[in-house]
């Protein structure tokens, strides 16, 4: 995906490279765990907000 956008002119910023827990940063393995909190919350209140719709 990084490469696709880098292809098209698309300004990316990445918090560490995958793989090695070791080598990572602490402040990008605190920021992909709220990352992926964060995309829950939305996920979650989007099926909410269906369900209160029916």
């Amino acid at each position: 995906m990084l490469r696709t956008a880098t292809e098209r002119n698309v300004p990316v910023s990445g918090l560490a490279e995958q793989g090695d827990a070791d080598g990572v940063p602490r402040l990008a393995r605190v920021a992909r765990q709220v990352a992926a909190a964060d995309f829950a919350a939305v996920y979650l209140a989007l099926a909410l907000d269906a369900e209160r719709a029916r």
